[in-house]
């Protein structure tokens, strides 16, 4: 049960994975992980197109940067999912984490927009592997509903300045 706890996946999941790497825990944890991946993304293919009417607006304020996040789900019922809105915040942390990496001078404050293409290319932060789109795959996968990296606006001021939400 250990494995279940750290992985989060499940026992059945855990023990198949151990039996495929001969008993190697770190070999394990990435098989789940690229298997979790595999069946998110086949499970997105297939509920591509359906209506993402609900959703959640992540708001993340660090230092001089703002940024809001638009992620969008087919119900509220999914909205007020814990996995839902750890995505939400995975989201908002790769846009900030991208915001933070754009070296331009300030002299007034800045903004930007991503769009859905644009938002889902951007490296998922720094304490997860790949993408966000990667991230989404995964979501869908162990939520069972279309989702969609909606968008993204950011605001970024001059040290001197302050930013609020």
């Amino acid at each position: 049960h250990e494995a279940g706890r750290t992985t989060g996946y499940s026992f059945v999941n855990c023990k198949k994975a151990l039996e495929t790497c001969g008993g190697d825990l770190k070999q394990a944890e990435d098989w789940l992980h690229k298997q979790a991946q595999k069946e998110g993304w086949s499970k997105a293919a297939k509920l591509h197109g359906r209506k993402t009417k609900e959703g959640l607006i992540g708001l993340l304020q660090e230092g001089n940067t703002a940024v809001l996040v638009e992620v969008n789900c087919e119900t509220d019922f999914v909205s007020r999912n814990l996995k839902f809105q750890q995505l939400v915040q995975q989201v908002a942390l790769g846009t900030m984490a991208h915001c933070q990496n754009l070296t331009d001078r300030l002299s007034t404050y800045s903004k930007g927009f991503l769009n859905s293409s644009e938002l889902s290319e951007l490296a998922a932060g720094p304490d997860r592997e790949g993408s966000l789109k990667d991230q989404l795959a995964l979501a869908i996968g162990k939520l069972g509903e279309n989702m969609i990296l909606k968008r993204a606006a950011w605001v970024k001021v001059p040290s001197g300045f302050y930013v609020g939400s």
